[in-house]
């Protein structure tokens, strides 16, 4: 637990003083959605300090082993084998790559850590608009720990959130192109497709409930539910996905939905107080709708979490939103017991949550 806490702790202190500085800055530099950039060389601290403890990790991560068999056998892949890996051609590629050249498998972690810290912490610079409770959020809601796991699919997720600037443009081909490269590091990366006309409505609508009801019914009724979705994904390239449900034995902790419903019932009282508070908060809802509505399945096979990777993200934009509901002298009193929520949560399930415990290093292999 000490590294991670230390990690935090990094982490507050570099993001504070990227924020401060820039502040500071004459010419004030403005990320995409024209908020106040974070100073380069401190938010590249942040990237490094979040990099470092990721990439150096050794047997950390319930998946661990499964990519370090990945390598063992990606030095001797044929071209037949790339074909029966159809569409993650860049993963595959990747690792035999990696194979070829490094005898370690640490190096694919390296790898991986670099380009999913990478992306996320570029996308809270340009899209964020506010970099320290960001970055903060980012490892209190255990995305981070989680990033340790699903390792080409985080690195998915990433390149995901980095393309969410033509989301707001309104660029379908740019995005589609963007979930194309990310569907070729993890095929359940399509799914983001669907996203893209998801999100791209007011938040207050008659679809939004139906779509709501539809979870409702879909966790009442789970065993008819999966029967159905079994059904749809049979003899796609997605069928080997049943095989996951039924090895699952148990949901997610109940927990992570209260903390993944929480913004988005607060987000829905208040509205109207928050609606004007950013240019693409009806996108941040629905995000979140469809994050907290993943959870809930996830609470009956906690493979639907696998699939929170692509939306959770957003919900660390819309947490800011709701703190705007108070007053200016409110703030930080606000900020700060919600940041005290979110550490007792990461508290809690951080021991029994993906073998995150004990943190080692490959120091001492």
């Amino acid at each position: 637990m000490g590294v991670y806490l230390f990690n935090l702790a990094m982490v507050v202190t570099w993001s504070s003083l990227a924020v401060t500085l820039s502040k500071k800055s004459i010419n004030k530099p403005l990320n995409y959605l024209g908020y106040v950039k974070p100073n380069s060389v401190f938010s590249f601290f942040v990237f490094a300090t979040l990099f470092l403890v990721s990439a150096l990790r050794w047997r950390v991560g319930t998946d661990y082993w499964t990519y370090e068999r990945i390598f063992t056998f990606a030095e001797h892949y044929t071209i037949t084998d790339f074909l029966e890996r159809s569409p993650e051609y860049l993963t595959t590629l990747i690792n035999w790559g990696i194979a070829v050249n490094f005898n370690d498998p640490q190096v694919t972690f390296a790898f991986y850590a670099f380009l999913t810290c990478f992306l996320i912490n570029k996308a809270f610079e340009n899209y964020s608009d506010n970099y320290v409770l960001s970055v903060i959020l980012y490892i209190l809601t255990l995305n981070y720990g989680s990033s340790f796991n699903g390792v080409s699919q985080w690195a998915a997720a990433a390149i995901l959130f980095i393309g969410y600037k033509f989301i707001l443009e309104k660029n379908f081909l740019k995005y589609l192109i963007v979930v194309l490269i990310a569907t070729a590091i993890h095929s359940s990366a399509l799914i983001a497709i669907l996203f893209y006309f998801f999100v791209a409505r007011p938040f207050k609508s008659k679809l939004n409930l139906i779509i709501l009801g539809f979870f409702i019914l879909a966790s009442l009724f789970f065993n008819q539910f999966l029967t159905g979705l079994f059904f749809v994904i049979e003899g796609t390239a997605y069928g080997n996905y049943s095989g996951w449900f039924s090895a699952q034995d148990k949901g997610a902790h109940f927990l992570r939905f209260v903390v993944a419903v929480t913004p988005v019932i607060l987000g829905a009282i208040f509205y109207g107080k928050i609606k004007h508070s950013r240019v693409d908060i009806d996108i941040l809802l629905n995000f979140s709708l469809l994050n907290a509505m993943l959870m809930l399945l996830a609470t009956k096979d906690f493979i639907f979490a696998r699939f929170t990777i692509f939306t959770d993200l957003y919900v660390i934009f819309l947490i800011p939103q709701l703190l705007k509901i108070f007053k200016r002298k409110d703030y930080l009193i606000v900020a700060y017991l919600i940041l005290l929520c979110y550490f007792a949560f990461m508290y809690l399930l951080l021991p029994v949550d993906s073998n995150l415990l004990p943190y080692r290093t490959i120091f001492i292999r």
